[in-house]
């Protein structure tokens, strides 16, 4: 959010941000710009929408138009007060205004104001392109994206930009950069000491943040089949014992197993890991970060982040991850769920038995907030 207030103030717009807790947001304005001349504003607000369930299979879609009525009271309520009239509303998570059967001509009746905003998951566009309309129809999840007051959208993914302009009939569609914290690494962290205490001159592979989408019991098999002479197998961040939502009970028991007893040559640590320099130095002691992930189309902010701190990856084959991967370069891709063939990766990375010549820079220029005006400057009118 600090990056976009940042971007917009100085390409000279005034900026009213809606946030749930604006204490942050705030003190971040005021210590780096604290002579906006009142172009910053701020108001407390909570996503909310009404839960509809008499109407079949339009309730998601009612759910979530009565979430862009609220955002709608909200504005009216504000322009009253400031004596100012909103332009334009950015939205900086808009998947949780789109829905299947959103009438875009219904939303315009109701939201009158050009809109914009940043599609962080628009995962039909990998998983199922063939079976979607040339356009969005009503029933698909992006219909609203016809809407005459969208004035176009932001994305993540590189390798489906173009395509997703055709679908939306040359409509605007910018490729927004994949922004990583690029926090020096606090060199005093505990867990990195611990971890390098038990590497012991070993290669480490590492996982780290959420593991419920993150390839998890395959670099388990990966770490028991595994030389141990050879890698510390890492596993940090957030991990729920009752598993994710596409977790089988035997992925779910598996997992518990291993993180309850794991093997000597394996380092556990459960738990949430901030962002900035405590999370940076556990990812920048990792020799091959771990970005196999489970069926996960999306982009993600950890191969921004390698890059960072030029590191070469192991990645699942495909989608926006594995493309941007083989594309510049980034490290070695293999296909989800292939231990046998992971481990064989895991020695060329080690071993340097590999013709890659990864183009760091330009992936961390490309994702860096320094392109941010640049990219406002394309989506808005």
């Amino acid at each position: 959010m600090s990056f976009f207030v940042q971007s917009l103030l100085n390409l000279g717009h005034n900026v009213l941000v809606l946030i749930p807790d604006k204490e942050a947001i705030d003190e971040w304005v005021q210590e780096h710009y604290p002579h906006h001349e009142g172009r910053y504003s701020s108001y407390e607000f909570v996503h909310q929408s009404k839960d509809y369930k008499r109407f079949g299979r339009f309730n998601t879609a009612l759910k979530t138009l009565s979430a862009w009525i609220n955002v709608k009271k909200h504005l009216r309520k504000i322009e009253q007060q400031e004596q100012h009239t909103v332009d334009l509303v950015f939205f900086n998570w808009l998947d949780s205004f789109l829905a299947n059967y959103l009438s875009p001509h219904i939303l315009d009746w109701y939201f009158p104001y050009p809109w914009a905003g940043l599609y962080f998951h628009p995962w039909h566009m990998r998983l199922y392109p063939q079976k979607l309309n040339p356009h969005p129809s009503l029933s698909e999840i992006d219909a609203a994206l016809v809407s005459k007051k969208c004035q176009g959208i932001t994305i993540h993914d590189e390798g489906i930009l173009d395509i997703y302009k055709a679908r939306l009939n040359n409509k605007k569609v910018v490729f927004f950069p994949e922004i990583a914290d690029g926090t020096a690494p606090n060199p005093q962290f505990d867990l990195v000491a611990k971890i390098k205490e038990k590497a012991q001159g070993r290669t480490i592979v590492g996982m780290i943040g959420f593991m419920h989408y993150k390839g998890l019991n395959t670099l388990i098999k990966v770490a028991r089949q595994a030389n141990p002479d050879d890698f510390l197998f890492v596993f940090v961040g957030k991990w729920s014992r009752t598993g994710g939502v596409s977790y089988t009970p035997e992925r779910i028991q598996e997992a518990n197993e291993f993180f309850d007893n794991p093997p000597e040559h394996c380092f556990v640590h459960l738990g949430f890991i901030n962002e900035g320099a405590d999370f940076n130095a556990l990812f920048s002691s990792f020799d091959i970060p771990y970005l196999v992930y489970d069926s996960f189309p999306s982009s993600s902010n950890n191969l921004t982040k390698a890059a960072i701190f030029d590191k070469l990856v192991m990645a699942s084959k495909g989608f926006c991850v594995g493309d941007d991967v083989e594309k510049y370069e980034l490290g070695l891709t293999i296909e989800q769920g292939n231990v046998e063939e992971s481990i064989k990766t895991l020695y060329k990375l080690q071993k340097r038995t590999h013709t890659l010549k990864p183009r760091f820079e330009e992936y961390r220029k490309i994702h860096s907030k320094e392109v941010l005006e640049d990219k406002f400057s394309e989506i808005l009118p």
